[in-house]
């Protein structure tokens, strides 16, 4: 595995803009002193963010899927650049620290953690941070410094004055780290040639393969029901194996995990074929740590759609009703980045795309050892078959940080 980051995208103006994550404990140096780090905290904190970011997204009909840690890390940056009100805003709703140099040494961490991941595994997980910088606008220097000792970015120059050069150059930084997944993520007039004086992006590329991989011979065509009455005929892969299922009242969750145990991803299925919205509104962190601290290891067999979507949102609307609002206005105080006056915020732009067949899932976005749950009594297999609209996400095993999330109400294949 290596390491990049995507699908967050931001940017900074004059007035109006400038656009725009585990048990496991480090000992991180700052300065002369040291520092504990407990990312299984951080990952509480940061779920908190993810639910709440998720429900707001899911009003919106259709597929959704996201990368919650890639834009935890784009806000984590440009947090580091805020004070007063606006920098209280960003702690509450995002949940970051309020000390700065405690919320830069968490990110730093969790970053090299997921570097070292990606180096001793077979999973691939590639992850970069640059900030695009107006030439001859005047950055603090310390800022700078920040985001490359801490979030492992490039800074590079560059001439927003020229609009369309800006924008074709920053899409293609955003191609080449997700591996040509995610094309054209800024469009036309997303930079202002005199406003737009900083860019922040970062882009995530993942690829694990399933620790057991399904039978491309098995694969079937078989009916996705919409609704009781509104089906269509998807390609469903199957395998007979041990996995952790969670049964409640509401859904039947099943754990698949990818080579190595380090990431799983989570299939959450409502009872009925209508059923999503009521499982959404329930949707809370207690409600997932439940599902996967509660389930039992058994024998089942396992029908997952084959599948490939995309999801592009902009997400300034968002964050401001979530409660980062001050950021977007007048009142903004971005003093931690630059002396100038009326620097705001004027954007989040996120896109992402997940395939997911028999090999394992593949994911561009702009992330077990330990104990094994218990086996169930020996009985039957269980049947679980992701046949209706349900909610999937990827994680990491040991800090339980939510990495991906997304809702599946129409399988797609793009071929």
């Amino acid at each position: 595995m290596i390491f990049r980051h995507q699908d967050l995208l931001q940017t900074f103006t004059k007035l109006t803009g400038f656009i725009l994550l585990f048990g496991v404990f480090y000992v991180v140096g700052v300065g002369s002193e040291t520092e504990e780090i407990n990312l299984s905290d951080f990952a509480i904190e940061n779920n908190i963010f993810v639910i709440n970011l998720y429900k707001a997204l899911a009003k919106e009909k259709g597929n959704i899927f996201i990368s919650p840690f890639s834009i935890s890390t784009g806000m984590a940056m440009t947090y580091a650049g805020t004070n007063g009100n606006t920098a209280s805003e960003f702690a509450e709703v995002m949940r970051f620290k309020t000390n700065l140099q405690t919320h830069n040494s968490y990110f730093r961490t969790l970053l090299s953690y997921l570097d070292n991941l990606a180096m001793e595994t077979n999973i691939k997980f590639y992850l970069a941070n640059c900030i695009w910088l107006q030439k001859g606008f005047p950055f603090k220097k310390d800022y700078i410094s920040q985001v490359r000792n801490n979030y492992f970015s490039d800074v590079k120059n560059i001439d927003f004055r020229r609009q369309d050069r800006s924008r074709r150059a920053i899409n293609g930084w955003v191609e080449e780290h997700t591996n040509n997944k995610i094309l054209d993520l800024l469009k036309p007039g997303f930079i202002n040639s005199d406003e737009t004086k900083m860019v922040l992006t970062n882009a995530i590329y993942f690829k694990g393969k399933w620790e057991h991989k399904f039978n491309k011979s098995f694969t079937r065509d078989e009916p996705f029901y919409f609704s009781d009455t509104d089906s269509t005929l998807t390609p469903f892969m199957y395998r007979k194996a041990e996995y952790d299922l969670y049964i409640d009242d509401l859904c039947t969750v099943c754990e698949i995990p990818y080579e190595s145990n380090n990431l799983a991803m989570v299939f959450i299925v409502p009872h009925k074929r209508e059923g999503i919205t009521q499982l959404e509104e329930k949707l809370s962190v207690e409600l997932y740590l439940r599902w996967i601290n509660e389930g039992y290891t058994q024998l089942a067999k396992v029908h997952i759609p084959k599948l490939t979507m995309a999801s592009e949102f902009s997400l300034a609307k968002t964050l401001s009703d979530l409660g980062i609002s001050n950021a977007f206005s007048g009142n903004a105080d971005f003093s931690g980045i630059t002396k100038k006056d009326g620097i705001c915020l004027s954007e989040v732009a996120h896109k992402s795309v997940i395939q997911i067949d028999e090999e394992g899932s593949r994911i561009a976005s702009a992330t077990a050892i330990g104990t094994r749950k218990k086996l169930a009594t020996p009985e039957d297999a269980k049947r679980f078959k992701a046949d209706r609209p349900f909610l999937f996400l990827i994680r990491d095993t040991y800090s339980k940080l939510i990495l991906f999330i997304g809702r599946v109400v129409k399988p797609k294949i793009y071929l």
